[in-house]
């Protein structure tokens, strides 16, 4: 650890050069380790990474680039700087440079090439690893007798050669998981042990267990949770009412419903309406009271905190916790008594919201709607439906109102929403897939997701006025680059110069102007790469995408950790126990529970992702030589991205649709376009004819066969 925090230390662009007695002075990790210290500093001074000054203190290096080496596959990979300011692009590192250093490893780089192109891309080597990342890799064992290989699912690491001895009683097609036990180096193999065997490579759903276990996720719960668990009751007594009473609010006589698509189990929200006398709205939003079970510290807080969220997998559900919490006492099940906590929000004809009231709750759900149902009761194409639920009725058409108002009002400040399909992979009971839907977005769905915006939002100002330590779900606005990137490339496609500052509003009128114009899918997707990722944090930088000041995460604590810990502050503070020494230690903790939430969502997305792409490839294995009407989706300078019209993306490589070398490949405007005629271009939301030709599992890729451009004057049947 000492070396990772001398080095990262060193790198940071605030540094100020200091002696060895300042450094074990200033810093106790280093104090602690003094000997290892200095001896650390003398390798990196033999290898030039750090020099050693005249007046006997320590710098880094002008060159030496200190970051996270990210594999891509297992020939080449890139060094992701710490800091940016000093080395703003990501350094390619090919396969025969990486002087055994992995994917996740923290390395010191140098750059032995650097391209004169326009890119001005370079190219580097690993000169030290800081610190290794332990890897635990998924594969199939290939037994040669005395010897054996795992070749890794993930083909970011290399085959894995296993010596006899280390077997452990693998076999040969076994997916195993391996543990490495010497890096590759001087273009040998890694070598490793067996640490666990999964099953045969062939059996039903090892294919996505495979995926859950290579992101180092869990399927099952520790005993001590189990043991937890087993203590609750399996519904709430007369008794616990009674107590609870003395400081909740009893709501039950509320007409409360919850709003959920066809398969939910799991129920964390529910919404009430009334219109008061003002004529103002008064909007409940009643969301399961998680923190009554899940106490600070106890082992069932501690795996939902190491999990972070619930994965949502093709064929299952990695719940973060639970069923018996999850579907059972914490889901706001209909006509069942449960504990909540309440968001009332008072909402004038402007979207504005004037009051907003916290209260812990019990509630009594009295209808299970769906969206689809809900949706045409609003659209009024259901009699039977309306009559079915005359008595929310009034309710139902009353929220409607209420979502208008709220999302004319986001719109008008600027918010911006991006409208791609999300695909649903249909499988059987035997797991495999046969067909490939698309997740309807309707006025019902849209209903919920203002609600729950509007909620995270006052819920997320209320306690920012109040300078409580919280946690925010944020999004910083595009960095410089990003920027000048976007507006250079509309300058290539717009008819007039376009001179903006990149603002919510701005880029939301960008993306009006153009939906209806052949270059709007274009411009989606590269806005969209042009934006940072959300994550959580406890400051306030406010949150860019959706043009909001406040906003954070309270709506969902059955499946996100973060908006468990902000109902545990919530609750504190209600109950006036928020002591100095309680926010001393939040204000120490938050940081580090920001951090940890943000990477467990991005794992999870990743699995999720990858479990879907897996089963679109396998729906496409017996469809290898049919030819398939398409859109382009991405250009790179390998070749371009096909989406299909069930949303499954296969990749055309440059040298398949440009044998003749006619189309020249222009970064700035991601696209190829031709050298006799620039209109005639591969780009964005080009449709093509492409013919599946090869589809590897393993990888999760498809490649395509280019058959033909549609042009735009082509008229289709």
């Amino acid at each position: 650890m000492f070396k990772k925090f001398l080095i990262t230390l060193l790198n940071d662009s605030d540094y100020t050069p200091k002696t060895y007695e300042e450094l074990i002075g200033l810093y106790p990790i280093l104090r602690r380790n003094q000997s290892n210290c200095f001896r650390f500093l003398q390798e990196l001074e033999k290898m030039q990474i750090v020099y050693f000054m005249p007046n006997k203190t320590y710098i880094l290096s002008s060159d030496a680039i200190i970051g996270y080496y990210q594999g891509k596959s297992n020939h080449f990979g890139f060094l992701i700087p710490l800091d940016k300011n000093r080395f703003a692009k990501d350094l390619f590192i090919h396969s025969k440079n990486l002087n055994g250093a992995m994917d996740g490893d923290l390395v010191i780089g140098k750059i032995i090439y650097t391209s004169h192109s326009k890119s001005n891309e370079s190219e580097g080597k690993i000169i030290s690893i800081i610190e290794e990342k332990k890897h635990k890799i998924v594969g199939d064992f290939i037994d040669n007798g005395s010897y054996a290989f795992v070749i890794p699912d993930n083909d970011k690491f290399k085959d894995i050669y296993i010596n006899k001895e280390h077997f452990n009683g693998a076999r040969n097609n076994d997916k195993v998981i391996v543990k490495i036990i010497k890096r590759a180096k001087n273009g040998k193999n890694p070598e490793g042990t067996i640490s666990e065997i999964l099953g045969k490579k062939d059996e039903v759903g090892m294919d996505i267990i495979s995926i859950i276990r290579q992101y180092g996720l869990s399927t099952e719960f520790p005993n001590e949770v189990l043991k937890q668990i087993e203590d609750f009751p399996d519904k709430i007594d007369k008794e616990e009412i009674k107590r609870e009473l003395l400081h909740r609010k009893d709501l039950r006589h509320l007409k409360i419903f919850t709003i959920d698509g066809e398969d939910t189990k799991d129920f964390d929200d529910a919404v009430s309406i009334e219109k008061l006398k003002n004529g103002n709205y008064k909007l409940g939003v009643h969301i399961a009271d998680v923190t009554h079970y899940v106490k600070k510290g106890a082992p069932l807080d501690k795996e939902a905190l190491n999990r972070g969220t619930s994965v949502y997998l093709v064929d299952r559900v990695l719940p973060m916790l639970p069923e018996k919490l999850s579907n059972g006492l914490c889901s706001l099940n209909p006509n069942t008594n449960r504990f909540a906590l309440t968001c009332f929000m008072e909402i004038n004809h402007n979207g504005e919201v004037v009051n907003t009231e916290i209260v812990e709750s019990l509630i009594n759900t009295i209808e299970k709607m769906t969206y689809i149902n809900i949706n045409k009761i609003i659209e009024k194409k259901d009699e039977e439906l309306i009559l079915r639920y005359g008595h929310v009725l009034d309710d139902i058409l009353m929220m409607e109102e209420l979502r208008n108002i709220l999302a004319q009002k986001r719109y008008n400040r600027g918010s911006i929403d991006f409208d791609f399909p999300e695909p649903k992979v249909i499988l059987n009971n035997k797991k495999k897939p046969i067909s490939i839907e698309l997740y309807e977005k309707n006025s019902a769905t849209n209903l919920i997701e203002e609600f729950m915006i509007v909620t995270n939002e006052a819920i997320s100002r209320y306690f920012s006025i109040k300078e409580i330590p919280f946690l925010y779900r944020i999004h910083d606005k595009p960095s410089d680059e990003k920027a000048q990137s976007f507006i250079k490339f509309l300058n290539t496609i717009s008819e007039e110069q376009v001179n903006i500052t990149p603002s919510p509003k701005g880029l939301q009128i960008i993306l009006e102007e153009y939906k209806n114009k052949k270059e709007y899918f274009q411009i989606n997707h590269i806005l969209l790469r042009s934006l940072t990722k959300a994550k959580y944090s406890n400051e306030n930088i406010g949150h860019f995408g959706l043009a909001s000041t406040h906003y954070s995460h309270f709506t969902s604590p059955i499946r996100r950790y973060p908006d468990l810990q902000i109902h545990r502050i919530i609750k504190a503070y209600l109950h006036g126990n928020l002591s100095q020494k309680e926010i001393l230690e939040y204000n120490k903790e938050l940081p580090d529970i920001s951090k940890h939430a943000t990477s467990m969502e991005m794992k999870a997305n990743q699995c999720e992702n990858d479990s879907k792409k897996l089963k679109m490839c396998e729906y496409m294995l017996d469809k290898k030589g049919q030819e398939f009407k398409g859109i382009v989706s991405g250009v790179t300078n390998k070749g371009i991205f096909v989406s299909l019209e069930n949303t499954v993306e296969g990749f055309i490589y440059v040298e398949d649709f440009n044998m003749d070398k006619q189309y020249l490949y222009d970064e700035d405007i991601f696209s190829y376009y031709s050298q006799n005629n620039k209109n005639d271009k591969f780009t964005f939301g080009v449709k093509v004819i492409v013919q599946v030709y090869e589809i590897d599992l393993n990888k999760k890729q498809i490649t395509f066969k280019l058959i033909e451009k549609i042009y735009e004057d082509d008229k289709e049947e």
